[in-house]
């Protein structure tokens, strides 16, 4: 007897198979974190910030995975002979999508932000994206000194709307 469609089957194999896979990967996690580098000298975390940020990669994991899959499953099934065509254009719209949420919504739930306040490197910062006409629209500091010693920096962004972000360690140690 069988209780769901295949859309449904194929969504509690993957909840259970990525369950599986963490239950698994935490223990190397928490052992890359709390022991490794912590023994370097790099981990800043604390117990609460490492349950606190699985607990939001889990919430949008059910948030915005799982109706991806579902949407990714009926797309298949709906489909039939060019379904192939039709999940392009799905993944071209969904990774666009994520492409603007990402860093506005999802990296702000596990890092602060705020605009770089030091007004010489921002404006020498400013000066180089305009030589290279990187099209940079924001210069942020993460907070990044709550979970690690390393000190790094990116830039992120779609289409003109570019931003540059410094963990604030780097500030700190250079």
């Amino acid at each position: 007897m069988i209780f769901f469609d295949d859309t449904v089957q194929g969504g509690v194999f993957l909840v259970l198979y990525l369950l599986l896979s963490e239950i698994l990967g935490v223990s190397n996690s928490l052992y890359s974190n709390f022991i490794i580098k912590e023994r370097h000298g790099f981990n800043k975390m604390t117990m609460s910030t490492f349950f606190s940020d699985k607990l939001k990669e889990y919430l949008l994991m059910v948030i915005i995975g799982l109706p991806v899959y579902y949407g990714i499953m009926k797309i298949i099934v709906w489909g039939g002979p060019y379904f192939y065509l039709y999940l392009t254009a799905f993944s071209v719209v969904s990774i666009i999508l994520l492409t603007m949420l990402i860093p506005n919504v999802i990296m702000p739930m596990f890092n602060k932000y705020t605009e770089l306040q030091d007004k010489d490197l921002k404006g020498r910062i400013e000066e180089e994206a305009e030589r290279m006409k990187f099209p940079l629209k924001h210069i942020y500091v993460m907070d990044a000194s709550k979970r690690t010693a390393h000190s790094n920096a990116f830039y992120y962004g779609f289409g003109s709307n570019k931003r540059i972000v410094i963990f604030d360690t780097m500030l700190e140690q250079h």
